[in-house]
């Protein structure tokens, strides 16, 4: 996860993108975005689920399921924040020749409150 050090109450926003680490090293990391959110702050996150282990469409491989990441798992971490938007989409990539085709992905969208 690194060295980098997320200050309390100092982002209005904050971005995971295909930020996969090991399950520790995310419950860790999201703590520390929810005490990093400022009050009405938004969460925005997207990662592969489970599944994409099994397709050959990139993302992690079948010895990587633990980096990846279920709704459940999220709404649990994410205890801090109201969920707006928590689903699982099948959804088409198109990122390079190894990154490409159906993959199976969670997508979130959470606030801090006041």
């Amino acid at each position: 996860m690194g060295h980098y050090i997320i200050e309390p109450n100092a982002w209005d926003a904050m971005v995971s993108i295909y930020a996969h680490v090991s399950l520790h090293a995310r419950r860790r990391l999201h703590a520390q975005v929810i005490e990093g959110l400022r009050p009405g702050g938004a969460f925005v996150l997207e990662g592969y689920m489970p599944a994409q282990v099994y397709r050959n469409t990139g993302g992690p491989g079948p010895g990587a399921i633990d980096i990846t990441m279920a709704p459940d798992d999220l709404r649990d971490e994410q205890s801090g924040l109201r969920i707006e938007t928590l689903r699982e989409v099948e959804r088409e990539v198109h990122e390079s020749p190894y990154h490409t085709g159906l993959a199976s992905v969670v997508q979130m969208l959470a606030w801090r409150g006041a």
